[in-house]
């Protein structure tokens, strides 16, 4: 009887610390895992923000939020927020701008309100190759470019002009020879028939045997003043023709 009892009251016992580690069981399965510090494992030392894309690397605990804090005295800080893998493994890869400088980045496991402690910090410099314009980044080597560009254009467009007004010069001249030479030939023609008919009343005059000593000189200097005359607007058609 006394045997019975005690394997009784020894049973209700072993139930009860049963329960009790299940119990516990439960409420260790119900806490959340700790959130460990996060590592950062691989991050650029020297980082051109305007032709690379930003690629961190690092492990922490799986599955969990992984805050990534990049920040720079002076400058507005930049955050990512990812999130590990089964195995604790996280990445950044973004194209973002970073000014020209050292940067400092960490990163912390983040969830549920709670925080991990900062990984150790991992220091980038940014190397900045161009400018940004209303929020636009140019690389000097596409400036260097557009300047070019622009440089050609300019001794294209210069050369074409150039050309351009030496043919309208040209035209304006050879416009103007043809003018001066209808108006001198219009004025030497005039003045030839002047002295021709000058000339055949000074002939008359030698027919009838009346030409003096006087108007034979006057016949030749008209001939020579004739000549000389031809001579000078042939000379400057020639030289406006060369102006041309």
């Amino acid at each position: 009887m006394q045997t019975r009892f005690f394997i009784r009251k020894f049973s209700i016992i072993i139930v009860a610390l049963a329960c009790f580690f299940a119990f516990a069981v439960l409420l260790h399965a119900q806490e959340p895992a700790e959130l460990l510090q996060p590592s950062i494992s691989i991050s650029p030392d020297i980082f051109y923000t305007l032709e690379e894309v930003l690629y961190i690397e690092g492990r922490g605990t799986p599955n969990a939020p992984v805050l990534v804090l990049i920040q720079k005295q002076g400058a507005r800080p930049i955050k990512f927020t990812v999130k590990a893998d089964v195995n604790g493994e996280w990445v950044v890869a973004e194209k973002t701008f970073l000014e020209a400088g050292d940067w400092e980045v960490r990163a912390q496991a983040v969830e549920a309100g709670r925080a991990s402690d900062w990984s150790n910090p991992r220091l980038i410099r940014s190397v900045v190759t161009g400018i940004t314009v209303a929020n636009i980044q140019f690389k000097y080597v596409t400036l260097a470019l557009i300047l070019g560009g622009v440089v050609i254009m300019s001794i294209l467009l210069f050369v074409y002009f150039s050309i351009r007004v030496r043919r309208l010069r040209k035209a304006i001249l050879t416009k103007e020879t043809s003018e001066i030479r209808q108006r001198a030939a219009e004025g030497f023609r005039a003045i030839r028939n002047g002295v021709l008919d000058e000339l055949r009343t000074l002939e008359a005059h030698a027919a009838n045997g009346q030409l003096t000593a006087e108007e034979l000189t006057k016949k030749e200097r008209m001939l020579d003043e004739l000549h000389h005359l031809e001579d000078s607007i042939e000379q400057e058609v020639r030289d406006v023709e060369n102006l041309a």
